[in-house]
């Protein structure tokens, strides 16, 4: 079971009895197990939208973090989009059509927390067009054991399919004719990929590794 309404950076003990003939078990000092709750010791991406020329952040928090520092990736480089003390962020004059890496620091005890490849979610900002000639995710907000997904209309499309990438290997989700969907029964603390292919004049749109998207499910906080 999972116990709740911890305080982060306090020792707890843990102990457990069974209930067998009537009677409750005992527990000696040796069966305690303890450990200390903590906070994300860094930030996590939950939702990476994209509108025109922008993408929209929502991270999680992390415990005593001063500002958080978000940064994008393209073509080989980093830039600095600006700082924040809150737990969202606009990323703004960005080109509709690419494809940009996000990452989120924390400063935190007079240091900035460290980034990994595992750390980043892509997002391709769009235009106001509604439609398109294949699917462009345009959100993907990470939830517990879940990932929220939308994306453009292809004008003529039946339908969509969905799926999802891990360790290499594609999964199909399910089909949909609407334009988004909530993918549940995920692995909270995993990096998925996540694409869409459309339905149209009889055959599918293709997908490349430029269209995908990454999101990460995660635990609601206590």
């Amino acid at each position: 079971m999972n116990v709740t309404g911890l305080t982060n950076g306090s020792s707890y003990g843990f102990a457990v009895k069974a209930y067998v003939n009537g009677a409750w078990t005992g527990v000696a000092s040796s069966d305690i197990v303890y450990v200390s709750p903590k906070g994300a010791d860094k930030p996590f991406i939950t939702s990476a939208e994209a509108g025109d020329r922008s993408v929209k952040l929502t991270w999680s928090g992390v415990d005593s973090a001063e500002r958080y520092g978000v940064y994008y990736y393209i073509g080989g480089k980093w830039s600095f989009a600006g700082y924040t003390t809150e737990l969202t962020y606009e990323v703004s004059g960005l080109a509709n059509g690419s494809r940009y890496g996000f990452a989120v620091k924390a400063y935190v005890n007079g240091a900035w927390t460290a980034v990994t490849s595992a750390d980043m979610v892509y997002a391709q900002p769009a235009g106001s067009t509604v439609t398109s000639d294949k699917p462009v995710i345009t959100k993907a907000e990470a939830g517990d054991g879940c990932v929220y997904l939308e994306w453009t209309a292809v004008e003529g499309a039946d339908r969509y399919a969905v799926y999802s990438y891990i360790n290499g290997t594609w999964t199909f989700q399910c089909y949909t004719d609407a334009i988004g969907i909530n993918i549940e029964n995920l692995a909270n603390g995993i990096k998925y990929g996540f694409a869409v292919k459309a339905y149209v004049n009889g055959s599918w749109t293709a997908v490349t590794s430029a269209d995908i998207v990454y999101a990460k499910p995660a635990a609601e906080a206590a």
